[in-house]
């Protein structure tokens, strides 16, 4: 049935370290993210992608090398959402739209094109709660409807979104500020410019954020309660 690989990381890890792998080409990265994140056998790898085993083993070693710089230079996969304080982390928040008749939106927006870059880094998270973030963060649905169309609570709404919002600010952090070298502002992904919050706004936003993380569950829980009680 073939290896399956030793070397593992988590999605989101693995999504941080995109960084370092910088100039590889983007089926070898695919291929080794199976095998490392995903835990699939190099022989199955190798059948969908058309090449031998050696070839998967071969990318697999190729970016472990980088993740060794990485890590070397600082770079921890066991870094969580909830261990980074960032600049970004404030603003966005559930707010009501007067022309929507009070309905609370999600502040953080980001376009279909900017979220497919996340997704990969959302994978360690319940599918369900980023589902709902996504509703929220790319279609702009408010929290009532999003609650209405999938049985949750609006609170259950709100804390999932929130718990997906943070994490996606932690990929985007990794990307801007662990990098070898910053992106030019050309290659920064569409809808990317709500994540930024300037520097001088951080003292003004930190006592909330501190007070934010304090008032999270563990960030890979289900919500408690999820549906409506139902009626007898």
């Amino acid at each position: 049935m073939g290896r399956v690989s030793t070397k593992r990381l988590s999605a989101a890890a693995f999504a941080r370290l995109m960084p370092w792998l910088i100039n590889l080409d983007e089926r070898r990265i695919e291929a080794a993210r199976r095998a490392i994140v995903n835990n699939e056998r190099q022989a199955i790898i190798a059948k969908e992608f058309g090449w031998t085993q050696q070839a998967v083993h071969n990318a697999v070693a190729t970016v472990w090398g980088r993740f060794e710089k990485a890590r070397e230079a600082g770079f921890n996969p066991d870094e969580s959402a909830e261990d980074v304080i960032t600049e970004d982390m404030g603003p966005a928040s559930w707010t009501s739209v007067p022309e929507s008749g009070g309905d609370r939106h999600f502040s953080g927006r980001l376009t279909k094109k900017s979220w497919t870059r996340f997704e990969n880094g959302l994978a360690d998270l319940d599918r369900d709660i980023v589902r709902v973030a996504r509703m929220a963060v790319v279609d702009g649905s408010s929290m009532r409807e999003i609650a209405a169309a999938c049985e949750w609570t609006q609170k259950a709404v709100r804390e999932a979104t929130e718990q997906v919002w943070m994490h996606i600010v932690h990929l985007r952090q990794a990307l801007f500020h662990t990098t070898p070298s910053a992106p030019a502002a050309a290659d920064v992904p569409e809808g990317w410019v709500t994540l930024a919050v300037p520097p001088a706004l951080v003292e003004q936003f930190r006592g909330q954020i501190l007070a934010w993380r304090a008032a999270q569950t563990t960030p890979t829980a289900a919500p408690a309660t999820r549906r409506r009680a139902r009626e007898a």
